[in-house]
């Protein structure tokens, strides 16, 4: 068919007409043609296509669906929001007044919050989904829309800030001081600090407004600038504090005055040190321009105060009768509603000193918290122990004050130690034994007086131990002991019991410098020595065995004991070491443990000879908090602990709330010997 076609689109209710023309090569060929037209709303409709010519025409009903994408929705939400509390946010969607609804659009939005997001729910247009926010911040808001068409997404940022409130001008003095810088500060009670909010400052001096950040944060910010007025006027001050959503204003009118200027003024007193008794006085006056209505504070330094008295003429003088001695340090203080100005001054104030004596004491390591105690024994209050510090504590009838103490302490042999102290009491150490003459002379700038004590310093015996050579195991030969002091102490007397007296009539001996005077025990042999302590002692062992030395070292104040455990045998084995974990042997310094909480002490043998059998076991001990002994034993059995392997586990509550001593001990047992080491925390 040639010739022109007619083709004529009804679509629902609407005509449209188009009018297409082609020629047709042949009888078979197929023309084809397109009509568009953009349809206004989504719709489900039915449509007409009529194809006509002269010759005739044809009509063919079609089915049309109509779909509306996501891509015209808009998303509305605030930048800033005010905290009130709280801040309520209102997040909407909608499309332009000329266009369409989506068809069945979906929305996912994230608050950035604590609230769960909504996820692939339907999007009403036009509606309010509103989310509750309990904390200022920065938040991101994030959207999705979404349907069958396409998506679009979201990102809008949301400012929770706070809002302005309780502002406040508050120079640093209630007027200005002409000619000198005044602080004036802006508080805020609550409000954003920067970038959320600026402060607008006018000082009404001619000037141009100065705009800064507001740098103040909390509960009354504060924002501090300086404004100097070079003449005597009123001026108002103004200051406005704006956020991107309000601003508030406040202002102050401040008087321009007279300052007290720190040039014009002079303080002085009479005499720098007085004695006990009379009255000092000081002098306050000011030169120049009279300052606008000034008034003085004196703190007297002895807690006495002066308080705001005028100064209505150039000089004042002003006496204080002191109630206490000693050196003070004065401040008087000159101001007005403008300015104020401080100055110090010494002022001394000076006893003599009657019926000066002086007392000694030191403080024990036992009991823990010991109070100072006067002398290693009553009755002999200037005998001490070389190992510790003697405290001096120098009284007189009218307790006078020393500025300070000359100290020469001056010993038998003609040693001679000379030092100051500033406190009172003060502590000596001296640094050997015997007898020191101590001249303490108390000084103040008007007074000094001396007094005389004596020290007769006994050294107790300190930091005793005993070691041996652990491989030095063959019998029917000496073997060596090495004792070790930190001080051996004065007139010591170290008894050694070798443990072997059923085979050796010489396995006790007491050893002692010559001179020295022991008490001898039943048993013990004597023996004394050139040189005290010796560097080592020599025990000959007969038989093969196992033995424990025991050792004391002790003096008239002090007392110390060691042991040993050691193997005399042909075999290559050595005594096995044992360590706790972690482990501290000082009861001042434990291992805190929670009562409700597992504990685990972990033993770490260190065994030499595989052959022999080994038997671990754990004691439990109280300790007395206050003097380190022990005054117990924990029945573990009735708690079902196992005490034979090389861990310690306690369950909860199985201890009481207190202080213990833990032992780890251990024994390698076989061929007729028997190996032991302990040790403890």
């Amino acid at each position: 068919m040639n010739g022109p076609i007619a083709l004529l689109l009804i679509i629902g209710s609407m005509t449209l007409q188009s009018t297409a023309t082609s020629t047709l090569t042949s009888s078979s060929a197929a023309e084809t043609t397109t009509i568009a037209e953009t349809t206004p709303e989504a719709s489900d409709t039915s449509s007409q296509v009529i194809v006509s010519n002269p010759a005739g025409s044809f009509t063919q009903e079609l089915g049309v669906l109509v779909l509306v994408g996501v891509n015209d929705i808009e998303m509305f939400s605030p930048e800033f929001a005010l905290y009130a509390p709280p801040s309520y946010i209102d997040v909407w969607f909608d499309v332009p007044a000329n266009r369409s609804a989506p068809t069945e659009p979906k929305l996912s939005l994230n608050f950035d919050y604590v609230h769960d997001p909504l996820v692939n729910i339907d999007l009403q247009l036009a509606t309010n989904y509103t989310v509750r926010y309990d904390d200022m911040g920065e938040y991101i808001i994030t959207a999705t829309v979404s349907n069958i068409m396409d998506s679009k997404s979201f990102i809008r940022p949301l400012h929770i800030i706070d809002v302005l409130e309780g502002p406040e001008i508050k120079p640093a003095f209630p007027k200005a001081p002409k000619g000198q810088p005044l602080d004036v500060h802006f508080i805020l009670y609550r409000g954003p600090s920067r970038p959320h909010c600026n402060l607008t400052w006018s000082f009404d001096d001619g000037q141009a407004d100065r705009i800064t950040d507001r740098t103040g944060t909390g509960q009354d910010g504060k924002d501090t600038l300086q404004v100097t007025y070079p003449a005597l006027s009123s001026k108002t001050i103004t200051v406005t504090a704006t956020s991107p959503l309000e601003f508030v204003t406040v202002t102050k009118t401040i008087e321009v005055v007279e300052p007290v200027l720190d040039a014009n003024l002079a303080v002085t007193v009479n005499n720098a040190h007085n004695a006990w008794g009379t009255v000092p006085e000081v002098s306050v006056s000011h030169t120049g321009i009279a300052p606008y209505d000034p008034f003085v504070q004196i703190e007297w330094g002895d807690g006495a105060v002066l308080t705001s008295l005028p100064l209505n003429t150039p000089t004042h003088v002003f006496s204080h009768p002191y109630t206490i001695d000693g050196q003070m340090t004065a401040k008087i203080i000159v101001f007005n509603d403008a300015s104020s100005v401080e100055r110090i001054i010494d002022i001394g104030v000076w006893k003599d000193f009657k019926d000066m004596a002086v007392q000694k004491c030191f403080i024990p390591d036992l009991p823990v918290g010991a109070s100072c105690q006067q002398g290693l024994e009553p009755g002999q209050p200037d005998l001490f122990s070389s190992d510790k510090p003697v405290k001096f504590e120098i009284q007189t009838s009218n307790n006078a004050i020393a500025s300070y103490y000359e100290i020469e302490s001056t010993h038998t042999d003609g040693e001679v130690v000379v030092c100051n102290k500033t406190t009172n009491p003060f502590d000596l150490n001296f640094d050997k034994t015997g007898t020191w003459t101590v001249n303490v002379r108390a000084i103040n700038p008007l007074y000094t007086q001396i007094v005389t004590s004596t020290v007769d310093l006994f050294e107790r015996v300190v930091g005793f131990e005993l070691n041996h050579n652990d491989t030095q195991r063959d019998g029917g030969v000496p073997k060596s002991f090495y004792p070790t002091f930190v001080k051996a102490g004065t007139f010591t007397c170290l008894s050694v019991d070798f443990g072997d007296d059923t085979s050796n009539s010489n396995s006790k001996v007491v050893y002692t410098a010559t001179g020295t005077s022991c008490t001898m025990l039943p048993g013990y042999t004597l023996e004394t020595l050139s040189v005290f302590p010796p560097s080592s002692i020599e025990h000959n062992y007969l038989n093969m065995g196992s033995y424990t030395i025991t050792a004391t070292a002790a003096n008239a104040y002090s007392t110390d004991t060691q042991q040993r455990t050691f193997e005399i045998t042909s075999l290559d084995c050595s005594q096995p070491q044992v360590v706790i974990d972690n482990s501290t042997t000082d009861f001042r310094l434990p291992r805190e443990f929670k009562k409700g909480s597992p504990i685990l002490i972990c033993g770490i043998p260190r065994i030499a000879c595989a052959v022999f059998n080994n038997v671990k076991t754990w004691t439990v001990e109280h300790v007395d908090e206050m003097w380190g002994n022990t005054t117990g034993t924990v029945d573990l059995t009735t708690h079902n602990v196992d005490t034979s392997t090389a861990e310690l586990s306690l369950k909860p509550w199985t201890l009481e709330y207190g202080l213990y001593k833990v032992t780890f001990d251990m024994k390698m047992v076989g061929l007729g010997l028997e190996f032991r080491a302990s040790t403890h925390r």
